[in-house]
């Protein structure tokens, strides 16, 4: 694997290495090296020997106290953002700081800083979008609440993990102990301390404003779904209505129809036949509209 060899003096060299040159080189065990190795690894902050492997989403790298170990230094997002970091980073504060806790410190600051740059989109996406749906409700627009749900629990699950690790190494002194990697722990676990507690405020932040926007997506999602089912059973009442109406006028159009038939029945020659049978259609239609009215009701449909 070709890896970029970042020297405490500022001096860079590219070496191709396999796992067992690697493995050998730093007195680690290969089960060790997965992390930096092999792909789609859980986020990862682990002490072996002299050296802190780290992988920390797209970023992996091996720190030991006189040099850091950057994997995957050719990709273009470790071209661009990693690297300018990570060299600042060499000669910032330098008398005041080790080399290997100024590499895990901007190697830290940098995986929050993405992890935030995924969010921020989303979260002004979701914000415009819950804004229009306050005022009229479209398909569009919960289609797309939904796909930046699916991406906001995707980044949470990770921030989640990274959460929990640094919540796990900051209670363990063993793990604080050997992060250290120098004999003096008593002198540079402060240090230490200070920069995971640093992350972990920061994550914790982050974690809680992917909460609270997550929040707002389902209380709205909720409150669309509600107001859809509530129109849709108005409609489902008109609908029944409308058929109820239907199927009174099919009846009496049967009647009329019976009446309408070239036969003598001797109401043709009745003054009273018309208006007699005009006020029984309507009294029928009346109690029958009443009568189905008052069962739908009944029966809680209407």
């Amino acid at each position: 694997m070709h890896i970029l060899l970042l020297h405490i003096s500022g001096k860079e060299t590219e070496r191709t290495l396999t796992r067992e040159a690697l493995s050998e080189e730093l007195q680690v065990a290969l089960r060790d090296l997965r992390p930096v190795f092999t792909p789609k690894q859980m986020i990862t902050l682990l002490p072996r020997g002299e050296s802190i492997i780290a992988n920390l989403l797209h970023v992996k790298l091996i720190i030991t106290p006189l040099q850091v170990y950057i994997f995957q230094s050719k990709s273009r997002k470790i071209q661009e953002e990693f690297l300018p970091v990570i060299r600042n980073a060499v000669h910032a504060d330098a008398e005041h700081s080790c080399f290997h806790f100024r590499m895990l410190d901007a190697a830290l600051t940098y995986a929050l800083q993405t992890m935030a740059q995924l969010f921020r989109p989303l979260e002004e996406q979701a914000e415009q979008i819950l804004h229009s749906l306050s005022s009229a409700a479209s398909e569009t627009d919960l289609n797309q609440l939904l796909l930046i749900k699916k991406k906001l629990q995707k980044i949470s699950t990770t921030i989640t993990v990274a959460e929990e690790l640094l919540e796990e190494t900051l209670e363990s002194p063993d793990t604080l102990e050997a992060l250290t990697l120098t004999p003096d722990t008593t002198a540079d676990e402060p240090e230490l301390t200070s920069i995971l507690e640093n992350a972990f405020e920061q994550i914790e932040q982050l974690s809680h404003e992917i909460e609270d926007i997550t929040e707002s997506i389902d209380d709205t999602q909720e409150i669309l779904t509600l107001q859809l089912s509530a129109r849709r059973n108005t409609i489902i009442r008109i609908d029944l209505l409308i058929s109820l109406l239907s199927g009174i006028f099919a009846f009496l159009a049967v009647i009329v129809g019976l009446y309408g038939v070239n036969l003598k029945n001797h109401l043709e020659t009745s003054p009273l036949a018309f208006a007699l049978l005009s006020m029984g259609l309507f009294m029928c239609f009346v109690l029958a509209l009443l009568g189905g009215v008052y069962y739908l009701k009944r029966k809680r449909i209407l």
